[in-house]
């Protein structure tokens, strides 16, 4: 469907453009550039405690010693699993070495962001040369080096957000190379990779069934393939099992990777919802939640809270499912909490990027009808990825673009891909317009 010239002619393309080395560099360069020419490593992480997340606070802990816990400002809280491991203690790391929330520290964190946002090419590149071909995996992976969503995540956050974003990338690649593959070790590295992004972002694991429904009705139904499908799942719960087994010990019963998606629920979901996440009732916001929060024990509140989400939604099963479709229009359309609260001089910001966010996401779905009706190779995953991972999201809170980034890679192949349907319908237009008026001037570039 991606009908121009170049398409079918890669090496009409300079082999520079078509290098995912130079990509990667380019990317990585210019947002090194943007830290170092913003001064961003000073401003990220300052000095009032309640700003920061839960990942600096529990960073924080690890560096000081006190181990994974103290999720929320203030005092000790105690041991917790509120946020997965991964970043945590890649952050605590840095904190130990470089000092806790020094310009040393940042800079590193966010050098070490942009590196995970520049690999993202990389994958970007080798997936859409798989399923739309050279010329748009080369246009895809320079879109995402100068991608303005990629590079505020990488210079201007600390979280785990790049990382996931590549994590995902290298996960769906992986999931296409195993189509054509046999090789054990590979099906083991396709489990390691997925425990890995357990440990990162938990919700990421939806589009995990999916994957392998995809290559169960690609590579047949025979017990070979299901063997396969063991060892994977294996590889994957060896993975997580130290950080279970921490779990364990410390709460005395079993516990999943994290365990605040019960808290999550309730701050989407409670008297007077409206669809956005009430962050004013968070037990770092909160006093009177804190205090419950202390008295009580992480799990007995995080269940607490749970439990009254559900009761709200069982009493109120319309209204949540209006806030519901409001979350789905605030996650495709980048809306986040910054946006309640607006004064003159950001309104201009919020309006530019909710109009950039919202076109993005039109472009990606556009581009992925094409892909569908097409029979495109991979349309089915990517069709998979924009619908599970967003999920957790319509039901609990939708309010900050963060959480669509990590399937950004992906739409930005298929924006691209989009884009170049339309420019190739927009040429041949044109080419049957003047031959009608008898100004034929050569048929249009098809590819």
């Amino acid at each position: 469907m991606f009908s121009l010239k170049t398409q079918r002619q890669p090496g009409n393309l300079p082999a520079l453009v078509r290098s995912p080395a130079a990509m990667m560099i380019v990317a990585l360069v210019f947002r090194l550039c943007v830290i170092w020419g913003l001064h961003t490593y000073r401003h990220i992480l300052p000095e009032d405690p309640r700003v920061g997340g839960e990942m600096e606070l529990v960073a924080e802990s690890i560096a000081s010693g006190n181990g994974f816990s103290s999720p929320y400002p203030g005092a000790d809280t105690g041991p917790t699993s509120e946020a997965p491991p991964a970043f945590p203690y890649l952050l605590g790391g840095i904190f130990r070495v470089f000092g806790i929330n020094t310009e040393a520290s940042v800079l590193t964190i966010l050098c070490l962001d942009s590196l995970f946002s520049a690999l993202t090419c990389n994958a970007i590149f080798y997936i859409g040369k798989r399923t739309f071909g050279p010329v748009v995996a080369s246009w895809a992976g320079w879109s995402w080096a100068f991608m303005p969503f990629a590079i505020w995540w990488a210079a201007f956050h600390v979280w785990e957000t790049t990382l996931s974003a590549l994590l995902l990338s290298l996960v769906f690649l992986f999931t296409l190379r195993l189509e054509a593959s046999t090789r054990f070790p590979a099906w083991i590295g396709y489990g390691l990779l997925w425990g890995l992004i357990a440990l990162t972002n938990t919700a990421l694991l939806a589009f995990l069934p999916l994957c392998l429904i995809w290559l169960w009705t690609r590579r047949g139904h025979g017990k070979k393939f299901l063997r396969r499908i063991v060892f994977a799942l294996l590889a994957c719960l060896a993975t997580v099992a130290p950080w279970l087994v921490r779990n364990y010990l410390v709460f005395g019963r079993l516990v999943p990777i994290r365990d605040g998606l019960g808290l999550e629920l309730w701050l989407g979901n409670h008297e007077g919802a409206t669809g956005k996440l009430a962050w004013w009732n968070n037990p770092g916001r909160n006093l009177r939640e804190m205090e419950q929060y202390r008295r009580m024990g992480e799990l007995a509140y995080y269940t607490e809270k749970r439990n009254e989400a559900i009761a709200w939604i069982s009493r109120h099963p319309v209204r949540f499912v209006g806030i519901s479709l409001k979350r789905f229009v605030f996650f495709w359309s980048g809306t986040n909490r910054a946006g309640t609260v607006l004064d003159r001089n950001s309104m201009p910001f919020f309006a530019a990027r909710l109009v950039a966010s919202s076109l993005f996401s039109v472009l990606a779905f556009a581009g992925l009808w094409v892909a569908v009706r097409e029979k495109k190779h991979g349309a089915w995953l990517f069709t998979s990825l924009l619908f599970s991972v967003p999920l957790v999201y319509y039901v609990t809170h939708a309010d900050t673009a963060r959480y669509r980034h990590p399937i950004e890679p992906a739409m930005t192949l298929l924006s691209v891909y989009g884009l170049g349907c339309l420019s190739s319908r927009f040429v041949r237009a044109r080419w049957e317009r003047a031959r009608t008026r008898g100004e034929d001037h050569g048929p249009p570039l098809r590819g």
